[in-house]
Parts: C-alpha cells; sequence; structure tokens
C-alpha cells in the first residue's frame, strides 16, 4: 500500500488505487455501436472500521488533472457510486483516466456501458466491468487478446501509475496455437509514450498485421493469443474483448504474477445452453507449461447433469497440455476444441 501526505489535508493516505474511465459523446472504441455513447460508473467502497476522506482526480491523456471531487466522512463499509456521464459534467467530452485516494483502505469496481438518446440514467448493453487496480507492475500479461477472431477482437487501456513519465512503453503480441494452428502472426509496438497517471489505447481491430497467412484454414487473417506490456514505469492494464454485431463485452484486468494452482469457480458446457470458456498463459520467458485441467461436477446438481455419451457418472474429469513459454491456451467448453470427452 502506498502511503503519502495528502496535501489538501495533510492526512496520510493509506489507501491509493488506479481505474481509466471513459466519458464520450461518440462511441470511443473503434467498434462502432450505432446510435450509442459510451460511458462509465464507478463505486468506490471503504473497507476500513472509520471514516474515511475519499478523493478522486481525473487526468487526459496529456496527464493534465482535469477535475476532481471529494467524499468525506464516508462511514466504515460504505461506499459512493459515480456515474461519470451524469456527475462529472465538466469533463466534457473523451477519454480520462482516474487515481482515487483516501485516508483509509478503499476498493472500486468499474462499470463500462453504453447510452442511448442521452439518457443516463438508463445505460444500455453491452456491459462490461473490471476491478480498480491498487498498484501496477513494469511486466503485464494479456491472457486473450483478438483480431478478427470470428467476430471478436479486444482493445487495450495502459495506465501509467508509476513515479513518473514513461517513454519505452512496449507491447509484444505472441500467437497460440488452437487445434493444432498457430493462430497468427507475432507483432510488437515500443516506444509508446504515456504521462505520468494517463492512459494510453490501443485497439487491435484495424491491427491487420496480425492476422494468421493464408493456409490457416478458418484461422486465415485472424489472431488469437497473449500480450506481454513493459516499461519502466508501473503500468495497469485493463482489456476490452468486443463483438460488435453480437452487441457482446467482456473485461479483464491485465495480471503481473500466476501460480501454480488457480480454482475457477464455474465451468459450464450446455448448461442452459450456457458454456465457458477458458484462457491460460504461461507466464515463463523460456520454459514450457504442462498444465492438467480437472472438472468437478456440481453433484448438488446430479438429476440435471449428463455426459455427452448419456452417462450420469458424475466423476472428475482431467486433460492435460503444454503450454509454451508466453503463449495461452483457449479452452471453450462447446465447439473450438471439440470437447465432447469431457462432461
Amino acid at each position: 500500500m502506498i502511503k503519502q501526505k495528502f496535501s489538501l489535508t495533510t492526512l496520510t493516505i493509506i489507501g491509493l488505487i488506479f481505474l481509466t474511465l471513459m466519458m464520450s459523446s461518440i462511441m470511443p472504441v473503434s467498434g462502432q455501436y450505432s446510435g450509442y455513447a459510451a460511458g462509465t460508473a464507478y463505486q468506490v467502497v471503504n473497507t476500513s472500521n472509520t471514516s474515511s476522506t475519499i478523493t478522486i482526480r481525473y487526468y487526459d491523456q496529456n496527464g493534465n488533472q482535469v477535475t476532481s471531487r471529494e467524499f468525506r466522512d464516508v462511514e466504515p463499509n460504505g461506499s459512493r457510486l459515480v456515474l461519470v456521464p451524469r456527475d462529472e459534467t465538466s469533463l466534457g467530452s473523451g477519454r480520462f483516466s482516474a487515481v482515487i485516494q483516501s485516508t483509509g483502505e478503499i476498493a472500486a469496481t468499474v462499470n463500462q456501458e453504453f447510452i442511448q438518446g442521452g439518457n443516463v440514467n438508463q445505460p444500455q448493453p453491452p456491459f462490461a466491468s473490471y476491478s480498480a487496480a491498487s498498484g501496477g507492475a513494469k511486466s503485464v500479461f494479456l491472457p486473450g487478446i483478438m483480431f478478427n477472431y470470428f467476430g471478436y477482437y479486444t482493445e487495450i487501456a495502459i495506465q501509467n501509475v508509476g513515479d513518473g513519465d514513461a517513454t519505452d512503453v512496449k507491447i509484444e503480441y505472441i500467437p497460440s496455437v488452437v487445434n493444432g494452428i498457430l493462430v497468427g502472426r507475432s507483432f510488437t509496438e515500443s516506444n509508446i509514450p504515456i504521462k505520468q497517471y494517463a492512459s494510453a489505447f490501443r485497439s487491435q481491430e484495424n491491427l491487420t498485421q496480425l492476422g494468421a497467412p493464408a493456409g490457416s484454414g478458418i484461422f486465415s487473417g485472424r489472431f488469437f493469443g497473449s500480450a506481454v506490456i513493459t516499461s519502466s514505469k508501473d503500468i495497469a492494464v485493463v482489456v476490452n474483448q468486443h463483438n460488435v454485431s453480437q452487441k457482446k463485452m467482456f473485461a479483464y484486468n491485465g495480471v503481473s504474477s500466476g501460480s501454480s494452482r488457480l480454482v475457477s469457480p464455474t465451468a459450464m458446457r450446455g448448461w442452459y445452453t450456457y458454456y465457458t470458456a477458458l484462457t491460460i498463459v504461461n507466464m515463463s520467458e523460456s520454459q514450457k507449461a504442462c498444465v492438467r485441467l480437472t472438472y468437478y461436477p456440481d453433484t448438488t446438481m446430479a438429476s440435471l447433469i449428463r455426459r455427452v455419451d448419456g452417462s450420469s457418472s458424475l466423476v472428475p474429469v482431467a486433460k492435460e497440455f503444454v503450454i509454451d513459454p508466453k503463449n495461452a491456451l483457449l479452452r471453450y467448453e462447446e465447439t473450438m476444441l471439440q470437447i465432447h470427452n469431457l462432461i
């Protein structure tokens, strides 16, 4: 946790989180959702056991502070909601980042949403959410990056949360293997400048150099893989995944460290037409990763679960993979990998 002096009140700051905001009268992402504007809402909660003062400062892409707001005497476990298009009219249209500071420990979630007809109180789908970051890292991994991937593409937001301006931010795109085919081409973008507390945005929608070469079957001209972002200053990263025609949007936070054991609370295959997708990235620079996925059935739903072979055997099922360094593995529990021998 970062500690510093709060210049306006001389109180010691023990909470500091970062987030990237969008507010625009036109669609700020590259894919156009016709007739909609994009906005952001966020909710910050005081997780300490004493009342706290919470301050939010907004920055433009040049690192200039544009405006701020303050919530005084926020009660323990109390929260405050900010609907940016409604509450921060002085920002105007555009893309911004924010730094939230508090005299007590805090947490925040960010919702990205769409507005039709200027009605900011009734946002429309698609929606996406992510968690505000409590700090950054000099190397951040993004498990799922897409270009022209069956209607999906991604966009990356990189916020400089370090102690000064960054001039050397680098994005390395690494294609992954799906069904034995390398999906895409490697590509690197270097020397991206980002002012302190500002954010840089990189959309993959028109990044045609990522597309897999001819002869790649159904993956020709497509990219699915991972990315690694490095910087001499600490950065926090959020990725949006879009499918404009289906009005789908998802978001996730970039990760700076991994684990040899992870738990996914939900895995579904044909569960009332629902399926899950799981992306795993090997964060090693040089070592292959041997990965075992074990699927555990929910025995409380025994009467509703059937294996594809028609049996009702409720035993765990395991599958093993080898993932190359910095590569990602996609597991889509419907048709992409033909997982008909699992649950």
